[in-house]
This record gives structure tokens, sequence and C-alpha cells, in this order.
């Protein structure tokens, strides 16, 4: 399991709130399980410093899919 780092849990919340405003129709839970996932993805796999762009980039893709896929919304 990747340790977490205190920036890395700073940046969770961050990217959280970036995208829970862009996916307002999105469950606040399911975008904030979205980023988890994908900050577990993404830890130990890439640069620390590419992380912040990975990681928006990474959820809200997963986030787009999940709308088009018809998951239920907020």
């Amino acid at each position: 399991m990747p340790t977490t780092t205190p920036r890395l849990t700073q940046l969770t919340i961050v990217v959280s709130a970036q995208l829970m405003a862009e996916f307002d129709d999105v469950d606040a839970d399911e975008v904030s399980r979205v980023v988890r996932e994908s900050v577990r993805d993404l830890s130990g796999r890439i640069a620390s410093e590419a992380v912040s762009e990975l990681l928006h980039r990474l959820a809200h893709h997963r986030l787009t899919r999940l709308i088009a896929a018809g998951r239920p919304h907020a």
C-alpha cells in the first residue's frame, strides 16, 4: 500500500474539491472515491512533481466515463 504524505493528503483534498465543483451533478462521495482510487493508482508510479496534474486528469477522465456509462448522479 502506498505511503500517504501530508502533501498527497492535501492534494487529494484540493483535487476532490475542484472536481466536486466541476461535477456538481455527481455525488460528492463518488467524486472522493474516484480521486482516492486515482491517488492509489498513481502513487509511486510517477514523478512526484507530476502527481498534481496527472491526478486531476485521471480522476476527471474516470468521472467523465462514469457519467457516460449512466452511473447515478447526486
